[in-house]
This record gives C-alpha cells, sequence and structure tokens, in this order.
C-alpha cells in the first residue's frame, strides 16, 4: 500500500526563465525535455502519495570557467525557490544551490576516504541514485583503504555507511537489495527525481518500492517514505 505523506527528498525545479535552457540541454542528450511549474508540480505530488517535495535545481549554473555566472545563477535559483517554499511551506522544502556538479561514488569515496563524514559530523550529504555504484561496490572500494595510510578497510566502510541515499531510479530488483544491504539504518529516502524523470517512467519505481517483499515491519512507510526525512529536516515533521 503506498504511503499518503512520503517526503521526496530528490525533487527537482526549473525557474521560467531557465525553462529553455534545460529543454535545449536534454534534447541535446536525446532525453525527453522537463516541463515544470507549480500547479503541475503538486498534481503529480497529489498521484504519487508525496507530501512534501525536497526541490533542488538539476543542471549545472555555468560554464566550468565562468564562476561569476554560477554565483548570479545560483543566487537567482535559490531566491525564486525560498519564495516558492514561502508560498507553500506545506508542500515544499528547498536544498540551497551551490554549482557543484560532481560524480557522486567518486567523490563520496574521495570524502570517505579523508575521513571528511566523520570529522564533520553535522553534516549530512545524501547521495543521489542511491549512491550510484557505490553499495554495489563498496567492499571492492575498500580495499583501496590499504593503500591510504592511517585508514583500515572497516574504517573506510563506516566513513561510507556515513551517508545517506536517496532511491530515485534505483528501486529495481537488482539496485534495491544492494543499497539496503550496505546502507545504515534510517540512512534510504524516498526520491523521485521529477521532472528530470518523466512521471510515467518513475512510477514503476514507485511500485518497486512498494511491492519489494523483504521489507522490515514500518521500514518503508514509516521510514524510508518519510520517517527519515524528518529526522534529518526536522521542519517537516509531522504532528
Amino acid at each position: 500500500m503506498t504511503d499518503p505523506a512520503r517526503v521526496d527528498v530528490h525533487q527537482h525545479l526549473i525557474p521560467p526563465e531557465r525553462s529553455r535552457a534545460m529543454a535545449d540541454r536534454a534534447t541535446a542528450l536525446g532525453w525527453p525535455a522537463p516541463a515544470w511549474d507549480k500547479p503541475s508540480a503538486i498534481a503529480m505530488m497529489d498521484r504519487r502519495s508525496i507530501a512534501t517535495g525536497v526541490l533542488s535545481y538539476p543542471a549545472p549554473l555555468a560554464a566550468p570557467d565562468d564562476p561569476a555566472g554560477a554565483r548570479a545563477g545560483a543566487r537567482s535559483v535559490n531566491e525564486y525557490t525560498a519564495e516558492l517554499v514561502k508560498d507553500r511551506p506545506d508542500r515544499f522544502g528547498h536544498f540551497a544551490m551551490v554549482d557543484f556538479p560532481y560524480d557522486t561514488a567518486r567523490t563520496a569515496l574521495h570524502m570517505a576516504l579523508n575521513g571528511v563524514p566523520s570529522r564533520y559530523p553535522r553534516i549530512k550529504v545524501i547521495l543521489p541514485h542511491a549512491g550510484g555504484f557505490l553499495p554495489y561496490a563498496a567492499h571492492r572500494f575498500a580495499i583501496a583503504a590499504h593503500l591510504h595510510p592511517g585508514t583500515t578497510p572497516e574504517s573506510l566502510l563506516t566513513e561510507l555507511r556515513r551517508f545517506y541515499f536517496d532511491t530515485a531510479i534505483s528501486a529495481g530488483p537488482a539496485a534495491l537489495p544492494s543499497l539496503l544491504a550496505f546502507a545504515a539504518p534510517g540512512h534510504v529516502l524516498y526520491g523521485s527525481d521529477f521532472p528530470m524523470l518523466p512521471e510515467e517512467w518513475g512510477t514503476g519505481f514507485d511500485t518497486g518500492l512498494d511491492e519489494y517483499p523483504h521489507w522490515e515491519d514500518g521500514q518503508l512507510h514509516a521510514a524510508v517514505n518519510r520517517g527519515n526525512a524528518e529526522l534529518l529536516i526536522p521542519r517537516l515533521t509531522q504532528t
């Protein structure tokens, strides 16, 4: 049974002034051009039992050699999103935009090898798309600890398990068991990747979550779909 109050920690928005550039970027990659506006986002959320979407902008804001443009773009997107959240705090949250694109698994491994998660425990990092290749290959990556003085495979795995993971495009029958076998309890959160993933494509992953046969009692509805996000973002806690 679908949870009627999901918190979606991997949902995007596209401000109107950036819609053409985003469509052109998608077309160049052979991907469907994403369409976004507030009413259609809320309608999608209602259809998919999402109470609140935590929004972020899904693409680089400027060329790599244009830091000033990236800063200006980030400010513009953040101000637009802040107004949207102020208008509908019941339906939207907001991750502030910084212009820092990265490869998920590579960056997470680099951070873990350098002890970043344990040195800065108040910084909570959510890795998108179930951490990419990371959960599947974590024990293989742990071998790299032997090449890093002062690090052991066990300590590296502990660092990697400090990350959080969302389920966007990752609730398939192969990826989901790997994620759940690796992630620490309480560290898996629901994500849709709307509108970058068209709704008609994403609902299959929702079904994969709902129909996965090996959930422990309360693990999906009380934790993955909502409770784990509430612990990270207390404002979203239901009273």
